[in-house]
């Protein structure tokens, strides 16, 4: 049986089920060297199926290294799912600061998870904190408009407040 994998080229491959399965087990095996969980992540970023997602989402946990973790996202954000908007958010309070930049940028790379990620710092289970400001700028000055709008909802008394303090305090 083979597994349809999805490649970043227009092109698909096919590849054994047991090099997804043992991709699968090198992700997750803490004794394996972090240069194999790697490459074994970034296989996963490919796959096809709820397996490697359930396998990517256990990654996520606060007992895995950082570099292990800003993988998993990074793989888990090539998927057009929002179950991975979500399982980010889920994850947010385990996630080290570098791994939730990491984060935030996969929700914002896209649209609709700009959306989920702004209704989650409305229901505060990201604080707007999280954001770094330049990340809050870039959403402020965004191309579609219904991106801008909400992020300077969110966010415009933030940076007014912030340049006000520096201005005052020059």
């Amino acid at each position: 049986v083979f597994f349809l994998m999805r490649r970043r080229h227009p092109r698909s491959t096919l590849f054994p089920s047991t090099t997804l399965f043992r991709s699968e087990k090198v992700a997750l095996n803490s004794k394996a060297s972090l240069t194999e969980r790697l490459r074994s992540v970034e296989l996963l970023a490919h796959a096809v199926g709820e397996q490697s997602s359930a396998t990517l989402e256990e990654l996520l946990g606060p007992q895995t290294p950082q570099s292990i973790q800003n993988a998993a996202v990074e793989s888990l954000s090539t998927r057009n799912k929002k179950t991975v908007s979500d399982m980010l958010i889920k994850h947010w309070r385990g996630f080290s600061p570098t791994v939730r930049q990491t984060v935030i940028e996969a929700l914002s790379a896209r649209q609709d998870r700009t959306a989920i990620l702004f209704a989650a710092i409305q229901k505060g289970k990201i604080r707007r904190a999280d954001i770094t400001l330049v990340k809050r700028q870039l959403l402020m000055n965004h191309p579609v408009d219904k991106v801008r709008n909400e992020a300077r909802k969110l966010f415009g008394k933030d940076v007014t407040t912030s340049r006000t303090k520096v201005v005052k305090s020059y």
